[in-house]
């Protein structure tokens, strides 16, 4: 039997990502890591040890299913040239993309769980960008403050791993990957799944939008 893919699998609620747990950040100094609020929303600054990746223009295409989303290409990424431009964050609904939906206690699609409604539009985004050299030979952590409802993050065309939970950070070690490219320039996809089985735990009052709400460093 056909594997159920991650956001239509309701065992499967995130791969490789590492668990939860309090903030963090990484300072070069005492005196660095008090100059800084924790509880601001504002992205992390560039720092010695942080690299924002937002906000910015990542490239974006939008489809109306899985079935129509560009495919990884192993060690490049998606193919952008048919792709258009996305400030993030945002929502893509915010940025012309789709329709926002507004409910305070029905489902906006066919109460049937754990199943994952057909129509399910998919958000392709895309950025390069290149780690200081300082940075080797360090771990080096990949971090994803807010994607609606759900997504898989690659690097160079490697799946680095799975998350759902529209809310919450999700960070992936990527270390290995970086490691082996020393100084290059790589390129960070993202798929993002608008509904997944984790959509039935988040009706409530509250405007449905979707894709990369949150900042990325």
């Amino acid at each position: 039997m056909r594997n159920k893919p991650p956001y239509a699998d309701q065992h499967t609620v995130q791969r490789n990502r590492i668990p939860s747990h309090a903030p963090l950040r990484a300072y070069a100094s005492k005196r660095e890591a008090l100059s800084r609020k924790l509880s601001s929303l504002a992205p992390p600054k560039s720092a010695a040890y942080t690299l924002p990746l937002t906000p910015a223009q990542w490239d974006f295409r939008l489809d109306a299913s899985p079935e129509q989303a560009p495919e990884i290409i192993y060690g490049l990424g998606f193919d952008t040239a048919d792709f258009g431009t996305i400030h993030v964050p945002r929502s893509w609904e915010a940025a012309g993309h789709g329709q926002p939906i507004y409910l305070n206690h029905r489902y906006p699609f066919k109460l049937d769980p754990p199943r994952v409604p057909a129509d399910n539009p998919v958000g392709s985004y895309q950025r390069h960008f290149s780690l200081p050299r300082a940075w080797q030979n360090r771990r080096t952590i990949l971090v994803l403050d807010g994607v609606g409802s759900a997504c898989t993050i690659y690097l160079d065309g490697v799946e680095v791993g799975y998350s759902q939970d529209s809310k919450l950070p999700a960070e992936f070690d990527v270390t290995e990957l970086v490691a082996s490219r020393p100084g290059a320039e790589h390129t960070l996809s993202v798929r993002v799944y608008r509904w997944s089985d984790g959509s039935y735990l988040e009706d409530q009052d509250q405007w449905w939008l979707s894709g990369i709400q949150r900042h990325c460093w």
